[in-house]
């Protein structure tokens, strides 16, 4: 998916996180579109992990998602929210025939989005190259 791979390589380019990526998509997400994140207690969403109110522009986490997931999370709504055009074109590549396939196909690649913006795919190769390709030093430089 090479038009999500250069999309998130100028999102990343756009919000320059540096070591905050978290705090550069809710900044974002606020900034430009006035949704704010907000991470609530497990009593509060015992059943959800994640759930967008349209009406109140907000985003809620739960608590239970670990830093990794609240940050997949928001970076998958941003991408979702940033990359439409390119996620709607690979959908309509894909050639799907049901409703729901376009469906999960849409979930599925903005998942994909947001991890292609938490790991850029030339920053993390340049790390991968300079690690030798060590999971662990790479999973800690990009907090996956």
């Amino acid at each position: 998916f090479a038009a999500l791979e250069e999309e998130a390589e100028a999102f990343t380019a756009l919000l320059d996180p540096g070591d905050d990526l978290f705090g550069a998509l809710k900044a974002w997400l606020r900034r430009e579109y006035g949704i704010v994140v907000k991470v609530l207690p497990v009593a509060t969403m015992p059943n959800w992990r994640r759930r967008y109110d349209r009406h109140s522009q907000r985003l809620f986490l739960s608590e239970r998602l670990s830093p990794f997931d609240q940050l997949r999370e928001v970076a998958m709504e941003a991408s979702l929210i940033r990359m439409t055009v390119a996620v709607a074109g690979e959908i309509q590549a894909l050639k799907l025939t049901t409703d729901e396939a376009r469906r999960l196909a849409r979930f599925e690649l903005g998942r994909y989005a947001a991890h292609a913006l938490m790991m850029p795919y030339q920053a993390f190769h340049a790390a991968a190259l300079r690690a030798r390709y060590d999971i662990d030093v790479l999973r800690s430089r990009f907090g996956v």
